[in-house]
């Protein structure tokens, strides 16, 4: 019985840590598209930010040469 509460507490756990990481990811990407928009912006490129988005090589591009990490 107690082995099967620990092994159910393990699960939940990694359940728990695994949805932590995909939200940290989520809010990274998202605050790293959203500086990506800002920079664009300030430097009259706002149109390449939508195909960048479905351009992965030209999204990390774009990312190192305005210094977004």
């Amino acid at each position: 019985m107690f082995e099967l509460k620990l092994m159910d507490a393990r699960e939940e756990g990694r359940k728990e840590g695994r949805k932590e990481g995909r939200e940290e990811g989520e809010n990274s990407l998202r605050t790293k598209v959203a500086r990506l928009a800002e920079e664009l912006d300030k430097t009259g490129r706002s149109s390449e930010l939508i195909p960048s988005l479905s351009d992965k090589t030209r999204f990390e591009q774009l990312l190192k040469e305005f210094g977004i990490e």
